[in-house]
């Protein structure tokens, strides 16, 4: 079999936000030098938006190849990570919402998920899930894996997965409530 390879979804809108991001990252320590009259230029957002730029460019450059040999996640600063076919347990779905978000789930901690868990996974299943909304054609992804995993699935284990919007709000409020008072110490 050719191996398949698969970008990340909506890459060209995460390149977009990425930039966007970036320029925000290096206007908002210029606007707050020049509006507050700051005595020193603060470096600490130049290296965070350096940081944030390393990781989402890593990020938005991410491939899955799907083998013989298994699913290979491919990222641009990091290395190459493969599972096996046979460490799949289960393709399962949960809703999100009113949107039905698919994975695939795994027998045991897979080394390929370390970077790629997003927040809606619990922490205990981070490395055993692989969201297949996250790339394109995910359908094509979902009938090789069908094909390729082992003929008896464990589909007993339900992954509880938690989302919940007043928690997110509390995470950026709590971000923003830690961030304010360095911008104004720092001047």
């Amino acid at each position: 079999m050719q191996p398949i390879i698969f970008r990340a979804r909506n890459y060209k809108r995460q390149l977009f936000i990425m930039l966007f991001s970036e320029y925000i990252m290096i206007a908002i320590p210029i606007i707050f030098k020049v509006i507050f009259d700051m005595k020193r230029f603060p470096v600490f957002f130049v290296i965070m938006g350096i940081l944030y730029f390393y990781g989402a460019i890593s990020d938005y450059r991410r491939e899955l190849i799907i083998d013989d040999q298994g699913i290979t996640v491919k990222r641009l600063f990091n290395p190459s990570r493969t599972a096996e076919w046979k460490d799949i347990s289960a393709i399962q779905y949960f809703m999100f919402f009113n949107r039905p978000i698919e994975y695939i789930l795994f027998d045991r901690d897979v080394q390929l998920l370390d970077a790629l868990y997003p927040s809606i996974v619990p922490k205990p299943y981070n490395r055993r899930v692989l969201l297949l909304n996250e790339w394109d054609n995910y359908e094509q992804i979902k009938l090789l894996a069908e094909q390729k995993m082992p003929s008896i699935a464990n589909k007993a284990l339900i992954v509880p997965f938690t989302f919940s919007l007043s928690s997110f709000i509390k995470q950026v409020l709590v971000y923003g409530v830690i961030l304010i008072p360095i911008i104004i110490i720092w001047g």
